[in-house]
């Protein structure tokens, strides 16, 4: 940068003088505002830094927050009370047992598993059910009589919201039953 040359003051006129001291005020006020705006341009940026980190749309995670989850309390004399009386209870349950095992308690035993489920109760299938309301006619019956007499007489329990197509289904695959005419069936 080229050094400035000194001005002799005494070469300048008195007018030149003034205007020199009116510009060297202005740039005093100028220098001033522009550390003034160099500072607010420095928080402006930091603000911009702040706003930019975070993503586009971005929101806090659900979750928990870290640490030990509150249902994971450590036991209190209660808890652990609870469960030696707990204890206690199943002890007192496995010598009643023996006791009866030992004094030789009948019971009915127990189905033994051979790893199917075993029945409850033999739930009638809507194929033994017809043929059974066949026999009981001694004719061949329709669709519509047999599909009535089971709706009428609660024969069949079923989840199906509509029962006349698995009757239907129920009579044109079964080999107990067959057609002999046209939405007529009879015992095979």
């Amino acid at each position: 940068m080229p050094r400035r040359k000194m001005i002799d003051p005494s070469q300048l006129s008195v007018a030149e003088l003034r205007h020199l001291l009116v510009v060297r005020e202005k740039l005093e006020k100028l220098d001033a505002r522009k550390s003034e705006l160099t500072r607010d341009l420095a928080a402006v940026e930091a603000e911009i830094a702040k706003v930019l980190a975070k993503p586009v749309g971005a929101k806090k995670k659900p979750g928990r927050k870290p640490g030990r989850p509150k249902s994971a309390k450590k036991t209190t004399k209660k808890t652990t009370k609870k469960k030696t009386a707990k204890k206690a209870a199943k002890k007192v349950v496995k010598k009643t047992a023996k006791k009866a095992a030992k004094k030789k308690v009948v019971r009915k035993a127990a189905p033994k598993k051979t790893g199917r489920k075993v029945a409850a109760r033999a739930k009638p299938t809507v194929e033994t059910v017809v043929a059974e309301l066949i026999r009981k006619q001694g004719k061949a019956m329709s669709f519509q009589d047999i599909h009535q007499a089971i709706v009428a007489g609660k024969l069949v329990r079923t989840k199906s919201k509509n029962f006349a197509n698995v009757l239907r289904r129920t009579l044109s695959t079964s080999k107990a039953l067959k057609r002999v005419g046209r939405g007529v069936y009879d015992v095979a």
